[in-house]
């Protein structure tokens, strides 16, 4: 399958994402699997640990539960250059910084480094300053703070 994302917990690829025909779909790697009991909420309460993969109905609000909403999706949407509604593509683009421990990437990149603050920029006031006063037009600091995941995905519309 080409075009998949891999999802990363901990430095462990926990979970590939792949969209066939504009479907969502997300299964746990043989590592999770060995890993982790099944049943467990690796991800979500709503994709426990299992080998069976799952479909659009779970993986779409799950994905969009990790991107922004209303003039932010919309904004962030335009600045990737894909649909507003095209969660696939937006996740693929934000991916790299999901709040929380997971890393989205396409399958191709190399395993992303363990998660740290060790390597984070202090900012100043005037920074500061500037990126709430350009929520709006940059919310998630996409001007330039936030990593791109990527190349950018083509446009198209989510089924």
């Amino acid at each position: 399958m080409a075009d998949e994302l891999a999802v990363w917990l901990y430095g462990i690829r926990t979970a590939v994402i792949d969209q066939e025909r504009g479907r969502l779909r997300l299964a746990y790697t043989e590592e999770a699997l060995a890993r982790y009991p099944l049943g467990v909420p690796l991800l979500s309460l709503s994709l426990p640990l299992t080998p069976r993969r799952y479909t659009h109905g779970v993986v779409r609000p799950f994905l969009d539960g990790l991107l922004p909403e209303g003039e932010a999706r919309l904004a962030i949407a335009n600045d990737f250059d894909v649909l507003r509604d095209d969660t696939y593509g937006l996740i693929g683009a934000l991916g790299r910084d999901c709040a929380g421990a997971l890393v989205i990437l396409p399958t191709e990149e190399p395993a992303p480094p363990l998660p740290t603050t060790l390597t984070a920029e202090p900012l100043s006031d005037v920074e500061i300053s500037e990126l709430v006063a350009n929520l709006r037009s940059a919310p998630l600091g996409v001007g330039g703070r936030v990593r791109r995941g990527g190349p950018r995905p083509p446009r198209r519309a989510c089924a």
